[in-house]
């Protein structure tokens, strides 16, 4: 189990801030929406569950702060 929950507000260095929206514990990942949108994030998709545009990426716990 993660430190973060779905809902949470995350900060990446460099895509910003975002909400998680999933989590898969295998290991810990986070699918998270960020608030603009980058030509290297997609919309994601994950039981049913799309983001926005050019705006969705998984990443791993180390790479987000509060």
């Amino acid at each position: 189990m993660g430190k973060f929950k779905v809902g949470y507000r995350v900060h990446h260095p460099f895509y910003g801030r975002g909400t998680i929206k999933a989590s898969d514990n295998s290991p810990v990942q986070y699918f998270v929406e960020f608030d603009s949108e980058h030509e290297d994030l997609h919309a994601g998709g994950y039981n049913g569950i799309r983001g926005k545009d050019n705006s969705c990426y998984w990443l791993y716990e180390y790479d987000l702060t509060v």
